[in-house]
């Protein structure tokens, strides 16, 4: 399954893969924080999105929207069957967060980078 976007899907054809394309793996809405990077926002807006997972005031997802979301889409997934997933980080960390509970673990859960590329093994 792959995020629909461009990158998502020319990954995935990169790693051989004829993947599904998948809406529920579409990357974090930030509002109108898309497409900024870090250092052009307000550093104050950024300690307390860091540090609040409802913060919204961006006018996008918050992070326990994201966690929610991908709660949803691990919950419909088929038992006993192996799925490779290609998405964005931030969909990663969520799922991570969303199967083991924690909030914290969508900004430092558990994962090992493996050539540039994120491992993540997730037991159901």
């Amino acid at each position: 399954m792959v995020s629909p976007t461009l990158i998502g899907i020319q990954s995935a054809n990169a790693l051989g893969l004829d993947a599904e394309r998948d809406s529920g793996l579409r990357p974090a809405n930030y509002g109108r924080w898309n497409g900024l990077t870090l250092d052009v926002l307000p550093p104050d807006a950024v300690a307390e999105w860091r540090n609040n997972p409802e913060f919204r005031r961006h006018g996008g997802e918050s992070v326990l929207d994201i966690i929610e979301r991908m709660g949803v889409w691990l919950a419909a997934l088929p038992r006993e069957t192996d799925v490779i997933v290609v998405t964005h980080a931030e969909i990663i960390r969520a799922a991570v967060a969303a199967t083991t509970g924690n909030i914290d673990d969508y900004w430092n859960g558990p994962h090992c980078t493996l050539r540039g590329f994120e491992a993540h093994t997730l037991n159901l």
